[in-house]
């Protein structure tokens, strides 16, 4: 089923005070998948923390003790983990700021991905057969 999604969940949207939580800007609401905000807001901190697996998992029993996830659910956020969803923004491969030109040049690497990975192993859905 379909559900009322925020559509742009971040830090930049919730409003926490003395005992409530108030979430704002409404403007990208829309029926679809509810676990795409629980992405969305959980790829912006992380990012913002270094793909911190104790946070990580943290946020994920939080959600999980008020509600629970289906399997599928867990799945479907798994997959979406999975997508570089910042792929397109990346800079063309001839770029002098491209991921190879700094590992080339430079002998820096990007190692959110490998964090990232480490999440998404940690929460990797069970599978049945």
């Amino acid at each position: 089923p379909l559900y009322l999604c925020h559509g742009d969940l971040d830090q930049h949207h919730l409003l926490m005070g003395d005992g409530y939580t108030a979430i704002i800007e409404y403007n990208r609401m829309h029926l679809g998948i509810q676990i795409s905000d629980l992405y969305r807001f959980m790829r912006k901190v992380m990012e913002k923390h270094g793909w911190n697996l104790d946070l990580g998992l943290s946020m994920l029993d939080s959600y999980e003790r008020v509600l629970p996830m289906e399997p599928k659910e867990r799945g479907c956020l798994y997959y979406l983990f999975l997508y570089p969803e910042k792929y397109w923004k990346q800079p063309a491969e001839r770029s002098p700021v491209s991921r190879r030109y700094l590992e080339q040049r430079c002998g820096r690497t990007d190692h959110r991905a490998e964090q990232k990975s480490d999440l998404v192993q940690k929460y990797a859905p069970v599978r049945t057969t």
